[in-house]
């Protein structure tokens, strides 16, 4: 495995398991443009997205890439 495939295959799995982050973000401006219920609602659904995030995932990944082999 060359270094530019070891590169695509690290960004390959960022992205994938870190797709709920665009969606995160884009909720939480859609609870500060929000007022009344509807902040109510989308405070909810922020949180309930936030509730999916799979943050051993997200550690898993940011462990494999301090190892020493993916410096070289």
């Amino acid at each position: 495995m060359n270094n530019t495939d070891k590169c695509f295959y690290i960004w390959f799995r960022i992205l994938r398991n870190t797709y709920p982050w665009l969606s995160l973000f884009r909720q939480a401006r859609r609870v500060i443009l929000s007022c009344g219920d509807e902040k109510v609602r989308q405070k909810l659904r922020f949180w309930w997205l936030f509730y999916q995030v799979d943050f051993a995932k997200i550690l898993a990944i940011a462990l494999e890439l301090a190892q020493p082999e993916f410096w070289v």
